[in-house]
């Protein structure tokens, strides 16, 4: 029997005992591959647009044929390929993921003022969601800042899910362009939902937030076992580049919503967009569940008490992301110090404040209807609010009643408004409490610029009145006091001393 072999390889050894052997086919000559740089494949690259590229590049390739006369043998082919997606960082992209990240960071503020209120048993846990900035600024304004880079926002989304192969493969692989696409998109809709639940005059629920992101990124993730699968009719496994790069410059954002240009970026797989389409469609839901708010037809004042005068708003009419129960009805035993029975007043929804215009004193009187009564045991070093303190005169044993009614505005609806409890003596925005942070690190070598920060003190832990025994603050006025950023006050408090609890309205 007569065997021949022809081997290639670009190995700097000789892989399996076999000698080096390449030619040129073109010249008949043999190539020297004492110089691996000489033997390397030819590098394969596509670009999709102007800032994604991908390009395979194959490294000690090694290729064995052994066989007799009638073609029948070994053959071995081992190769080591190195796949490079590069992308763009430029100007666009740097504001989006600063406007992404402002956002993060003031939910992860509003989560770490929840967290140190239960930890220091200043109030109990009632959310935590999306919606602990449905008042912040940067959240209302994400889609103004997100015009620049939406077009590769969108482009992002209708590729998730999509194995392709061709030129839109370097978005599809670029997982450092699609996953914080994902988070960027969701974020961008939930911002554009809170804004139309505020003009309706509705509130939802934003419980959907993670599961929606979180099913888009594994997705995203298993996109080539599920090409593989089979359920893509009319596809084996990759999918091919319907959008071609030069397309992808002349693209504008109204074709997303004009033309079928989301379809064939999609790579015309109805499975995948009408599954993607059905994500979006399902957290609009709460919003078309929702009822509005109850409108006041005599254009009345309506009679606001506590924090809630202070604010010059009735929390449960407050619309946007975010639900909780709002209000905690509290009776407290004056005699006893103690708390009697404490209320919680089930969320706002679209069975209970849609149609009521009763005030928030009359709805604490049928608590069997629209309220549970659970068992409350106060701790030591928890803090309380009392009514608006007009007189600022802590209440004594000998002028309260035997068991006062008192309301709270539990600590989560602060935080979602925008307010957080600073030192445990002012309640401050995070707007403000951003400032006293931006100068913390100057205050000890460098004079505080003129700036002044707005701030409402907190009734002294000291008065023991019916919020402090119900584990609450209360405002010691409600009008605010205005000081200098380099005021002692302030000063004398850590800007990390920041805490979230139940102030009463």
């Amino acid at each position: 029997m007569r065997w021949s072999s022809d081997v290639k390889s670009s190995w700097a050894g000789a892989p399996y005992n076999m000698m080096h052997r390449l030619f040129d086919m073109r010249s008949g000559i043999e190539v020297d591959c004492s110089n691996p740089d000489i033997c390397q494949a030819t590098v394969f690259e596509q670009g999709w647009g102007n800032k994604l590229s991908a390009s395979d590049n194959l490294h000690k390739m090694s290729s064995v044929y052994i066989a007799n006369g009638t073609n029948f043998g070994f053959f071995l082919y081992e190769t080591f390929r190195q796949h490079t997606v590069k992308s763009v960082f430029d100007w666009e992209t740097l504001v989006s993921y600063l406007s992404v990240g402002l956002v993060l960071i003031r939910w992860v503020l509003g989560l770490l003022a929840l967290h140190f209120g239960v930890l220091h048993g200043k109030s109990q846990w009632f959310g935590g969601g999306i919606g602990c900035v449905s008042g912040a600024k940067s959240f209302e304004l994400l889609p103004v800042v997100s015009l620049p880079h939406l077009k590769m926002v969108l482009a992002s989304f209708w590729t998730v899910g999509c194995q392709f192969e061709g030129q839109q493969s370097g978005l599809s692989e670029a997982w450092f362009v699609i996953y914080p696409a994902i988070a960027h998109f969701i974020l961008l809709y939930f911002s554009l939902l809170n804004i139309l639940a505020k003009m309706l005059r509705r509130r939802i629920s934003d419980v959907l937030f993670a599961p929606t992101v979180l099913v888009l990124c594994l997705l995203h993730y298993f996109r080539l076992e599920i090409a593989e699968s089979g359920w893509l009719k009319g596809y084996d496994g990759r999918i091919p580049t319907v959008v071609v790069s030069d397309e992808v410059e002349k693209i504008q954002l109204v074709e997303y919503f004009m033309t079928d240009l989301a379809w064939r970026m999609n790579g015309r797989v109805a499975l995948l967009f009408w599954l993607k389409v059905a994500i979006v469609a399902v957290n609009f839901v709460p919003l078309l569940l929702a009822r509005p708010f109850p409108k006041d037809k005599h254009h009345a004042c309506t009679v606001l008490n506590g924090v809630e005068k202070a604010l010059a708003l009735r929390v449960r009419h407050v619309g946007g992301l975010g639900r909780s129960v709002t209000y905690i009805v509290a009776k407290v035993d004056r005699k006893k110090y103690r708390v009697s029975s404490r209320n919680l007043p089930q969320p706002v929804n679209i069975l209970q404040d849609a149609g009521s215009n009763t005030n928030l004193e009359n709805r604490s009187d049928n608590t069997d209807k629209c309220t549970r009564v659970i068992p409350f045991t106060l701790s030591c070093g928890q803090y309380g609010v009392g009514h608006t303190s007009i007189k600022q005169i802590c209440p004594t044993k000998e002028n309260a009643e035997e068991a006062t009614e008192i309301i709270l505005v539990n600590s989560y609806e602060l935080i979602r408004l925008g307010f957080l409890v600073f030192g445990d003596k002012y309640l401050i925005t995070f707007d403000e409490w951003d400032l006293l942070t931006s100068i913390a690190p100057f205050k000890h070598f460098c004079h505080l610029w003129n700036h002044r920060v707005l701030a409402w003190k907190l009734r002294s832990i000291a008065c023991e009145g019916e919020a402090e025994i119900a584990g609450g603050r209360a405002l010691q006025s409600v009008e605010p006091q205005v000081w200098r950023l380099d005021d002692s006050k302030f000063q004398k408090i850590s800007w990390r001393r920041i805490s979230a609890c139940s102030i009463q309205c």
